[in-house]
This record gives C-alpha cells, structure tokens and sequence, in this order.
C-alpha cells in the first residue's frame, strides 16, 4: 500500500504551524544576536574616540564572546520539537496505527524529525553568515588605529 493512498500522517496546519513558530523564534534570535553585537561595537568605538588612539578595542573573540549560544537553546527546542511530534502519532492521532503498516519502520522516525533537524541546519547556516558579518563589521568598520592585534577567531569562545 502507497503512502499516497492512506491517510496524511500529519496536516499541513501542524506543520505550517511548526515552520512559522521555530521560524519567528529563529529570527528574533538572530536579530537579538546582531543588534547586541552592533550596539557593542558602536559602544567600543565610541570609547576608543574620547580616549585616544592609543586605546585598543576589544578583541574580535572578546566581543563574540557567548554571542552564538543561542544554537545551543534552539538545538534544545529542535529535540523537543522532535519528541513531541514523535508523540503526537500517539496521542494526537491515530497515525501510529499507519505507521505500524508500512513496512519500513524508520518511517515514523523521518517524519518526526526530519522538520525539526531542517530548522536546526537552516539555523546553524544563518548563524555562520551572521559570524562572518559580524567578522567584517568589526575588521571593516574600525579605524586600523583602534585594532587589536588580530590572531583570529577562537570558535569554542563563541558558545561559552
């Protein structure tokens, strides 16, 4: 029997309902994420002008400091995504039953979790370009008199 013919797993409201939700909660944490950034900056160079030249800004890796740990909490939210639509074929309907009739068992799993690790890898790509926006801000819009020696980005300091 094809999946074609049996009822549909799960709606589209559901699943719509899911894309908008981690989507809106995705975007308001990148946007929370680069205007704390931007507002850092901004406060270093202003500090940096009444001082002197002589007065260095923060390292690169000081001010991305801890930025990117909000990965880490939507990766959080992803699994719980994943387990409650796990739960869902039990308590919300009765598409466990048609699942139980298909003869690859993995099936349930990939519709359950497929959304969820989707959302994460669109989440982890838009983190990344926002570092590398984040990395020209900072090399591009600060007077090279204001820069630190640059030894490059200490990756693990991002999430701690």
């Amino acid at each position: 029997m094809k999946i074609k013919n049996m009822m549909p797993l799960v709606s589209r409201k559901v699943i719509w309902t899911e894309i908008i939700g981690t989507g809106l909660i995705m975007l308001v944490m990148l946007a929370d994420n680069h205007q704390r950034f931007s507002n850092d900056l901004s406060y270093e160079l202003f500090m940096a002008g009444i001082y002197s030249a002589s007065h260095k800004i923060a390292d690169i890796n000081v001010m991305l400091a801890g930025r990117f740990r909000m990965i880490l909490y939507y990766l959080v939210l992803c699994v719980f995504l994943g387990i409650d639509n796990y739960f869902f074929y039990y308590r919300g309907s009765v598409s466990a039953y048609t699942m139980k009739r298909i003869s690859n068992r993995k099936e349930m799993y990939v519709r359950c979790f497929t959304l969820p690790v989707f959302m994460f890898l669109i989440m982890l790509i838009l983190s990344m370009l926002q570092l590398a926006v984040f990395v020209s801000m900072y090399l591009n819009y600060t007077p090279a008199v204001f820069l630190p020696e640059y030894h490059g980005i200490d990756f693990w300091r991002l999430f701690i």
